[in-house]
């Protein structure tokens, strides 16, 4: 994988603003991270030097390996030019630039000559702003007299008379390159003369000191965690602030640590290790879903809060080489600050957080007096804004309340990056009576819901009520209805009483008929008479059996039908009877026979 080629990809991706150069070489593809972004911050500070080379060589133009990409004829120029090792395995690239050093030597030197300079560098010396080295010392593993005493084998420790900020100012811009002393306002800071390289120091890689701007070591001690706390740190990674935290709590408590990417999760993890951070529990989680009254955050009572900003106080990078006139438009600075807002809300809303440190490395107003000024008007009851560090000499911009509570630091005046903070205490009288508002809020919900109670119970006996009338409706109406129904059963049983009264006298008429039945038969068969007697006793008895039933049905709604039926029946059984009767005389044969047999 070319190196000019994955170096001109993130320069283009930087100038459109796709992200930050860091972000952009880490998702680079090209294995040696370190000497593609040492190649891509290069050309960038040299950019409009290196474009105007390129222009007048017409390289662009020339050569159709550059592929009309002026940032890699750019990354070209440099390691061609000003770069130590010159170009890296160009390859064919390499060929190119060889067939024009003639045209771009010339070039060159005319820049410098219009510059009044013998090199381009020297021009970049005079625009760069050179920041003392700083160096944490990690109380965890060590002391800072240990350190101290390590490091004087190598430099000369300078006790500074210094007792004011411009005075240690001109301390540190005397410095020689063997120089190095405490800091002024941070215990555990050391500093040493700009450029002082420790990466492959034995102090550094047994994690005994931290490479870190003396800006973001301002957080933790205003945070200020007394040993055994519960600390969180809302947006942690890559780890310099949560690991200094833990240092000076010990290493005894417990930090939360949260980062929603994974990426910088992984580094922060990896820092913490070296450093030997033990208390630390990390959450690759996004801070702003983290429930505030969950069981385990309970104890809370530190948050730090340093989120994600616009970076414009950082003097190592980039911005000024690759924004233009708008480069902090209103509506970026709108979003981060809107997100900046919703984080240190979220922040507030932990039941027991007694501090919360509120820090940015950016210099626009923005990003901090605003933000600061409209979460602490909406939380203002429960929370005072602290004035820290009095004697320090730059407070927040003017023209906002409460500007002179905020600390700044500005490259120029504290010799650091650009940086912002501001500190929220819990107020003591919300903090003793917290027990008193839980209970008035109980009495509060106890009373509400009393009164839910007793609304309830008189929707319910409401309700009731309304039942109850429809009931006595719905009851005059089957009361009615039963009147009707008595009636019409009254009515009936009349109809069924004069049908009994016809009834017995049909009944009555039918004996008689068959009275009369009975002498007849008696006088015409005289020799059957005790077996025909005997049939229509029976008959007799039956019929009356069935009027009897008969009667006593007609108290039911069906009774008229039955006796009319019984009736029907009752002529059907008399024919039937009268058949069977008449079966029992003698034939006529036989009653001639009897006759002639008399006579003789």
């Amino acid at each position: 994988m070319n190196l000019y080629i994955e170096g001109a990809k993130v320069l283009n991706a930087v100038k459109q603003k796709k992200s930050s150069v860091k972000t952009l070489v880490y998702l680079s593809q090209y294995d040696n991270k370190k000497q593609l972004l040492a190649l891509v911050c290069e050309t960038l500070r040299y950019g409009s030097y290196l474009s105007d080379i390129a222009d007048q060589v017409d390289l662009l133009k020339t050569e159709h390996l550059l592929k009309y990409d002026n940032s890699l004829a750019e990354a070209l120029l440099f390691d061609f030019l000003i770069g130590k090792k010159g170009l890296v395995r160009a390859g064919r690239l390499k060929q190119t630039m060889t067939r024009h050093k003639t045209d771009i030597q010339k070039a060159y030197q005319k820049i410098c000559e219009e510059a009044g300079v013998t090199s381009l560098s020297e021009v970049m010396d005079d625009q760069d702003i050179s920041l003392p080295r700083y160096v944490r010392v990690n109380l965890i593993k060590t002391t800072v007299e240990a350190v101290i005493s390590t490091l004087e084998s190598e430099w000369e420790y300078v006790v500074s008379p210094a007792t004011n900020m411009k005075r240690f100012r001109k301390t540190i811009k005397e410095f020689e390159k063997h120089h190095f002393t405490r800091d002024l306002h941070l215990p555990d800071v050391l500093v040493f003369p700009p450029g002082t390289d420790f990466h492959d120091h034995e102090l550094m890689l047994k994690g005994e000191i931290i490479l870190q701007d003396k800006a973001s070591c301002f957080p933790a001690h205003i945070l200020n965690p007394t040993e055994g706390s519960v600390v969180i740190d809302c947006c942690a990674a890559p780890g310099n602030k949560t690991s200094h935290v833990a240092s000076l709590m010990k290493n005894q408590g417990k930090i939360f640590a949260f980062d929603k990417d994974g990426r910088r999760m992984a580094t922060l993890q990896k820092l913490t290790s070296v450093a030997g951070v033990t208390c630390v529990i990390t959450r690759c989680q996004d801070f702003l879903r983290v429930n505030p009254d969950d069981e385990k955050y309970k104890d809370v009572e530190y948050i730090l809060v340093d989120p994600s900003c616009s970076g414009s106080g950082i003097v190592s990078r980039m911005n000024k080489f690759t924004d233009d006139d708008d480069s902090s438009a209103a509506d970026r600075l709108e979003s981060l600050s809107n997100f900046q807002a919703l984080i240190l809300e979220q922040a507030m809303k932990f039941p027991n957080v007694q501090t919360i440190v509120y820090s940015t490395c950016s210099i626009h107003s923005q990003e901090n007096e605003e933000v600061v000024e409209n979460v602490y008007e909406k939380y203002q009851e429960m929370f005072d804004l602290c004035n820290i560090m009095p004697d320090w000499p730059i407070r927040g911009i003017e023209g906002y309340e409460h500007s002179d509570h905020f600390l700044r630091m500005t490259p120029e005046t504290s010799l650091t990056n650009g940086f912002f903070i501001a500190c929220f205490k819990r107020k003591d009288n919300v903090k003793s009576n917290r027990k008193n508002d839980v209970d008035l809020n109980a009495e509060e919900e106890s009373d509400m819901a009393s009164k839910a109670k007793k609304s309830k119970k008189h929707k319910k006996s409401k309700l009731k009520e309304e039942e109850s009338n429809v009931q006595d409706d719905d009851d005059g109406i089957v009361s009615l209805k039963k009147k009707k129904k008595k009636k019409k059963h009254k009515k009936k049983e009349e109809e069924c009483d004069s049908d009994k009264s016809f009834n017995e006298a049909v009944v009555c008429e039918e004996n008689e008929e068959l009275s009369s039945t009975k002498k007849h038969k008696k006088s015409k068969h005289k020799k059957n008479k005790h077996t025909d007697v005997d049939e229509i006793d029976y008959n007799d008895s039956h019929i009356g059996a069935k009027v009897e039933n008969d009667t006593d049905l007609c108290v039911d709604v069906e009774g008229v039908k039955k006796v009319k039926k019984h009736k029907r029946k009752h002529e059907e059984d008399n024919e039937n009877k009268t058949t069977v009767n008449d079966c029992h005389l003698p034939s006529k044969k036989h009653k001639h026979k009897h006759e002639n047999k008399n006579d003789s």
